[in-house]
């Protein structure tokens, strides 16, 4: 267990002294792992980055499933909102309070611990083959394996939905691969230090934005200074979503997506790091899986990020359907969301070691388990519920009758998840990149169940 004041350290002379397998062994005399991205062996699981990925899939639906239900990209190029009315716009406060940013961030946490444990097992059978390059295993492996999950990022984003982030987190991670082999010790701590102060004053000048745009627009304008041309207008979204086919969808986000997955990688670029290097001082400490080892830097995490995090989003609730909502919700997700997705993972981790709501806990680490899996599920059974090719509910739910549908999805999640790691070690997608990632079909069937059939 790395000491509580242990930062990530980049590899001298080709081997991080602090790259140890998963599993915590040390590396020095160690097996050498096998370079295929096999399943981990359920023992060997890390329970709570399970849970927590299941909860982050499972949340990160509530901050999305307005953009299936309505029409959100030609806003956001109009500088305009839509108009909420009655309990809508109660519910939207309460997203953009406790869901917007939030879940979003925890993932990119999330990731980066990810990343860091492939940068460990990297070392690992760097240690055990000294003779070999470190290059041969990072970030050569990774890379590969980032590359395809940007693809699958940029299909989900074309043919499925507009707003996948799985290519924003892959653009961010050729980022980390670099930092990950070049910074160590303090210097952790000057780049988020670094990236804090800018992204302050990012939110600074964000926030005047829109104070100056809500000035001289007028305090109840909700329409913006729209761009009247074909795929921007509001027309134009609600045709393609509403009354339009497939092949119309198809068209309007292969124009748009490459357009707002740009903007986006450029726009969340330096929080993402950020998010991403708590991920790495996160998983260098082993804060997650054991945060009793960690008490003042537990209590201080859940007092400042937690608490201070929900005392911090609480009072937008209260603000629900005034101008200054309009005018702040965005800056509410991209400067209390990172805070409050730090306090909710410390939470998640103090729950998961003390082994409180297990069956609650157990069901939901099997949604983590197959994250991206259920992640892709959610697009298509929300893409199917709202789009005119499927039942055509576009632009019909509102406020929280449109909330109460998440915890339906999150039903099929769950039903999901159990039945098929009963049969299978993966999930069907998980299975597929890992299996294009290692050039071979990897085995996926468990082995109780195949002597069953």
């Amino acid at each position: 267990m790395a000491s509580p004041d242990a930062f990530p350290e980049p590899a001298p002379n080709g081997v991080p002294p602090n790259g140890v397998p998963m599993n915590g062994a040390p590396a020095n005399g160690a097996a050498a792992p096998s370079d295929s991205p096999e399943p981990v062996a359920a023992p060997s699981r890390i329970v709570v980055l399970d849970v927590a990925r299941g909860i982050a899939i499972l949340g990160i639906l509530i901050a999305n499933i307005e953009a299936f239900a309505h029409p959100t990209l030609s806003f956001k190029f109009s500088g305009g909102q839509r108009q909420l009315k009655g309990t809508e716009m109660w519910a939207n406060a309460f997203v953009d309070a406790f869901a917007s940013g939030k879940f979003r961030n925890a993932l990119a946490i999330l990731f980066g611990i990810g990343l860091y444990m492939q940068y460990q097992r990297a070392a690992a059978k760097a240690a055990a083959n000294p003779q070999l390059d470190f290059k041969r295993f990072w970030p050569a492996g990774y890379r590969r394996r980032t590359g395809l999950l940007m693809l699958l990022g940029a299909i989900h984003g074309i043919f499925i939905w507009y707003g996948d982030i799985l290519f924003t987190y892959s653009v961010v991670s050729f980022v980390m691969m670099a930092l990950v082999s070049r910074l160590g010790g303090q210097q952790w701590r000057n780049l988020l230090i670094g990236l804090g102060v800018f992204h302050l004053i990012c939110c600074g000048g964000l926030a005047g934005g829109m104070m100056w745009t809500n000035a001289i627009s007028g305090a109840d304008s909700t329409s913006g200074a729209p761009i009247e041309f074909w795929p921007f207008r509001l027309q134009d979204e609600v045709f393609a979503y509403r009354d339009g086919t497939y092949l119309d969808q198809l068209k309007y986000r292969a124009v748009f997506w490459p357009v707002l997955a740009i903007l986006i990688a450029i726009s969340m670029l330096p929080s993402l790091i950020a998010m991403f290097s708590i991920g790495v001082i996160f998983q260098a400490k082993r804060f997650l899986e054991a945060p009793s080892q960690h008490p003042k830097m537990t209590r201080w995490l859940l007092i400042t990020c937690l608490g201070g995090g929900i005392l911090l989003n609480w009072p937008m609730i209260f603000l629900a359907g005034t101008p200054a909502l309009k005018s702040i919700s965005v800056l509410i997700e991209v400067l209390l969301g990172p805070i409050l997705a730090v306090g909710w993972l410390t939470l998640i981790a103090v729950i998961v070691e003390k082994s409180l709501l297990r069956p609650i806990t157990t069901a939901i680490s099997k949604v983590g388990q197959m994250a991206l899996s259920n992640y892709l599920l959610q697009s298509v059974i929300c893409s199917t519920i709202f789009y005119s090719w499927g039942f055509g509910q576009f632009g019909r739910w509102h406020g929280f009758a449109l909330l109460a549908f998440v915890p339906a999805v999150w039903v099929v999640n769950l039903i999901f998840s159990h039945l098929w790691l009963s049969r299978y070690t993966m999930g069907p997608v998980e299975w597929a990149w890992r299996s294009a990632v290692a050039r071979q079909r990897l085995p996926i069937r468990r082995a109780n169940a195949s002597a069953a059939a």
